[in-house]
């Protein structure tokens, strides 16, 4: 029995035999997610999307800080905003990936002069996104994406409340302000594996979308071209360490003249000690001339 034994450990701790082993490991992890690719584990960016059709839900709280200068008013005006979303995707046939999501978000005035200006501010937005991948090799892939993004807010400002009442006698219900944004965005998302630790992927997609505002029914055109690249890095197969590292850069090129990019920089870092199962804080940067600061906390289930 103990010749048995022995002789079946030296057949387990072949080179031939790790080699299928670990090849049976990358096809079970392959068919567990389809985030896997060429080795690497991909990481969810709040910034970039990703090309994966992975079957996922997932959960996310933000919250953002931004300071507004604005000429001739009493002092600068803070702002702080609180988003709560959820997101799911499944796939249909191995081949087509429907992710649906919800958002909900309320913007503030940071301290009294700005509670005043700013009163309350909530919106919501609902999300529906098609993903059909049109070429998966071992190392890269590349996917097709339709998006669409309605999106409905409602805000009143005290300030303009009473300055209004005071000149047009108008009900106070007349001071609330709504806006409805449609959003359609065809894109194309990319990602290729550099090693077993570095992944990047990339998105290049043009955002039709049409901002409503009533009273009034003016419409602004809030068209834009995006481009984004991100980092993803996992530091188990380096250091042994169930850790997960996301760098991420997008920017929203306007279509129409007068209005700025809107820059974006991001920094996550996220637990792996499961693979399908990954807890992130993920801090951004918005660089224009109202910069803000945000930090994301999300859960995410691939299942």
């Amino acid at each position: 029995m103990s010749a048995k034994a022995s002789a079946q450990n030296t057949d387990i701790r072949s080179p031939q035999r790790r080699s299928g082993l670990q090849a049976q490991r990358a096809k079970a992890a392959q068919s567990l997610s389809s985030r896997y690719l060429g080795g690497h584990y991909f990481l969810k960016s709040a910034l970039v999307d990703i090309p994966f059709i992975a079957p996922y839900v997932s959960s996310s709280l933000e919250g953002a800080f931004a300071t507004l200068h604005i000429a001739d008013a009493e002092s600068d005006i803070k702002a702080a905003g609180l988003t709560p979303s959820f997101s799911g995707q499944f796939h249909i046939a191995n081949a087509v990936g429907i992710e649906l999501g919800a958002g909900f978000s309320e913007i503030i005035g940071a301290d009294d002069y700005s509670a005043l200006v700013l009163g309350a501010n909530f919106s919501y937005a609902i999300s529906a996104t098609l993903r059909v991948p049109i070429i998966r090799e071992e190392q890269w892939m590349l996917t097709t994406m339709l998006k669409f993004a309605p999106k409905h807010g409602t805000s009143f400002s005290p300030l303009v409340a009473v300055a209004n009442e005071i000149t047009t006698k108008a009900q106070s219900s007349n001071f609330l302000i709504s806006t409805s944004t449609s959003h359609i965005e065809p894109g194309l998302l990319a990602a290729v594996t550099l090693s077993p630790v570095f992944g990047l992927s990339a998105e290049l997609s043009r955002i039709f979308a049409t901002t409503t505002t009533t009273p009034g029914g003016d419409q602004t055109d809030d068209g834009t071209v995006r481009t984004g690249l991100a980092l993803s890095s996992n530091l188990r197969p380096l250091l042994a360490i169930p850790i997960g590292l996301t760098a991420a850069y997008r920017n929203d090129w306007p279509t129409r003249s007068g209005v700025e990019a809107t820059p974006m920089y991001e920094f996550g870092i996220f637990e792996m000690l499961r693979p399908n199962f990954n807890f992130g804080a993920e801090m951004t940067r918005l660089m224009t001339s109202t910069p803000t600061i945000s930090v994301l906390l999300s859960l995410t289930y691939y299942y």
